[in-house]
């Protein structure tokens, strides 16, 4: 289970996302991860959320040690570390939008699958 906690150990960071997700899959993990995300932003605007990076993505938990081979972030874009997708403007610009384009960009992955 996800929770947003104040913290005070980045002046980059309002707020930071810790936990784990209990879904079997780890796209839906990680849907369920960026949709708690987005939710919190809706409701905290002023907030910018540390999204735990690999530390709290069920996809990261399988698939980095291998490159990300295997995972389908990677099958979508050829490349290792979520490199080309919204997470990385996310990391550059913690706004609702850009979680909000991160999470869009997971279900499209999940249609594919």
């Amino acid at each position: 289970m996800y929770e947003i906690v104040i913290t005070n150990d980045n002046p980059m960071w309002t707020h930071e996302l810790q936990g784990t997700s209990d879904a079997p899959d780890p796209l839906d993990g990680a849907i369920e991860k960026w949709q708690y995300i987005v939710n919190f932003l809706k409701v905290n605007r002023n907030a910018i959320v540390d999204n735990g990076s690999r530390e709290t993505c069920p996809l990261c938990w399988h698939y980095w040690e291998e490159l990300c081979h295997g995972c389908p972030i990677r099958e979508w874009t050829g490349l290792p570390y979520c490199q080309d997708t919204p997470y990385e403007r996310y990391y550059d610009e913690p706004t609702l939008a850009t979680a909000q384009t991160e999470l869009e960009f997971l279900y499209a992955v999940k249609e594919t699958q």
